[in-house]
C-alpha cells in the first residue's frame, strides 16, 4: 500500500489524525516541561548569585563589627587610655604595640589609630612616625564619633582607597578625649569571599567615590567608562564582562543583587551587581560577582536531551497502543466485513459472517449475514 492509498484508507483516516494529535500534545507538554525545568535552573542560579553577593557583604559587615568591637575593648582599657589622655605617645605605644602586632599577624588587622578631636591623628600603630595631620576632610567616621561621642563603622573612602573602619569614642575620668579605631582592607574581605564561594569578585567605584580618594592611592588603572575597578580577584574578566551600560542598570529593590547574563571570552557568565554603600549609607559603587554558566548550560542541554528521549519513547508507545487498539476493535473488523460484502456481491454466499464484539460492528455483521442468507436463497430458487 503506497502513501496515497494509506492516507485514503480507513486506517489512514483514523490512526494518522490520532497520532498527529498525540504528537502535538506531547510536543507541547515536552516544551512546557523543558522550559519549566530551565526556569527552575535559572532561578536556582540567580539565587546562588544573590547568595554569593550577600556572602561578600556579610563578610564585610562581620569584619566591620569585629573592628568596632576591638576598638570598644581598647577604649575601655585604663592604662592606655591614661597615656592617651596625658599625651604620652611613647607610653601608649609600649602599652598597645605588642597587642596590635598580634592582631595584625594573626587576624589581618591593618590599621590601629588614636585621634584627637575632631580628627587629628595622635598615634598610628601602622605608621608610628606619621602623626599630627588633620583627617577631618577625609575621615568622616572619626569626625562623627568625636562630634557625637558615639561609635561608628562602615566603608570609607580615604587616603588608601576603600577601607573598613570601626571607631569608638575614648573617655577618661568622665571626659571625652578622642577616639580609637581599628580597620582593614576591603580587598582582604573580597579575597575571603572568593575563598568561601569559589567565584570571582570585584569592587567598582563610581566617579564621585573615586574623586574622594587621595592621589597617593596606588590603584589599578582599570576604567569602565567613568567608573574605576578598585579591586578584583580577576581584573581581566571584570574588565571585559562589566560595561558602562551594565552599571547603569537600575538597582534591584532593597539593595538586593541584580543578576544578569553575559558572554565573555567565549563563555557565558552569570553576573550579580549589588550596590556598595559607605558608613553613611551613600552609594559609592558596586560589588560584582561573576560565575561561569558552562555547567548550567550543560545541565540545560542534558534536560533537553532527556526530555526529547522520554517523550519520543512515550509518544511511540502511546501511538503503537492506539494503533493496535483501533486496528483490533474497529479497523480490522470493518475491513473484514468489507471483504465479506464484496464476496456476497460476487455471489459467494456460502461462508457464514460472524463477529462478536457487543457493539455496532457486531450488529453490522449480523445484518450482512442476513443479507447473505437472503441472497443465497434467491440464488437457489
Amino acid at each position: 500500500m503506497n502513501i496515497l492509498d494509506y492516507r485514503s484508507s480507513i486506517k489512514g483516516k483514523t490512526i494518522v489524525p490520532v497520532v498527529l494529535l498525540l504528537f502535538l500534545s506531547m510536543t507541547g507538554l515536552a516544551l512546557y516541561n523543558y522550559f519549566s525545568q530551565v526556569a527552575l535552573l535559572n532561578r536556582e542560579a540567580e539565587d546562588s548569585m544573590k547568595t554569593a553577593a550577600n556572602t561578600a557583604q556579610n563578610i564585610i559587615d562581620s569584619r566591620l563589627k569585629q573592628y568596632q568591637q576591638t576598638a570598644a575593648f581598647v577604649a575601655a582599657l585604663p592604662t592606655p587610655t591614661a597615656a592617651f589622655a596625658q599625651g604620652d605617645r611613647n607610653r601608649l605605644l609600649n602599652e598597645v604595640g605588642p597587642g596590635f602586632g598580634h592582631l595584625k599577624t594573626s587576624f589581618g588587622f591593618a590599621q590601629f589609630q588614636y585621634h584627637l578631636p575632631p580628627a587629628t591623628s595622635f598615634l598610628r600603630m601602622h605608621q608610628v612616625d606619621k602623626y599630627g595631620d588633620d583627617l577631618s576632610q577625609i575621615r568622616q567616621t572619626v569626625v562623627y564619633t568625636n562630634t557625637n561621642k558615639k561609635g561608628s563603622r562602615g566603608i570609607e573612602v580615604g587616603r588608601g582607597g576603600l577601607g573598613l573602619r570601626g571607631v569608638m569614642p575614648v573617655t577618661y575620668q568622665g571626659k571625652h578625649i578622642g577616639s580609637v579605631e581599628f580597620g582593614g582592607d576591603l580587598s582582604a574581605a573580597i579575597d575571603e569571599a572568593k575563598e568561601v564561594s569559589g567565584l570571582e569578585y570585584g569592587v567598582i567605584l563610581t566617579p564621585t567615590a573615586e574623586s574622594q580618594a587621595w592621589p597617593e592611592w596606588q590603584r589599578q588603572e582599570k576604567k569602565i567608562g567613568d567608573n574605576v575597578v578598585f579591586y578584583s580577584t580577576n581584573y581581566n574578566l571584570i574588565g571585559k564582562a562589566i560595561t558602562p551600560n551594565l552599571l547603569k542598570t537600575p538597582a534591584a529593590p532593597a539593595d538586593q543583587a541584580l543578576v544578569v547574563q553575559a558572554d565573555v571570552l567565549g563563555k557565558s557568565y552569570d553576573i550579580a551587581i549589588k550596590t556598595l554603600r559607605d558608613y553613611s549609607g551613600q552609594a559609592i559603587g558596586h560589588l560584582v560577582v561573576l560565575k561561569d554558566r558552562t555547567n548550567l548550560i550543560s545541565r540545560i542541554r542534558l534536560v533537553l536531551f532527556v526530555n526529547i528521549i522520554i517523550y519520543l519513547v512515550v509518544l511511540g508507545g502511546i501511538a503503537w497502543a492506539v494503533s493496535k487498539g483501533l486496528s483490533k476493535t474497529v479497523i480490522d473488523p470493518v475491513i473484514a466485513l468489507t471483504a465479506a460484502a464484496d464476496d456476497i456481491s460476487m455471489g459467494k454466499c456460502e461462508e457464514k459472517i460472524e463477529f462478536k464484539s457487543g457493539d455496532e460492528i457486531q450488529g453490522l455483521a449480523k445484518s450482512l449475514d442476513r443479507m447473505r442468507v437472503s441472497m443465497k436463497k434467491m440464488m437457489e430458487e
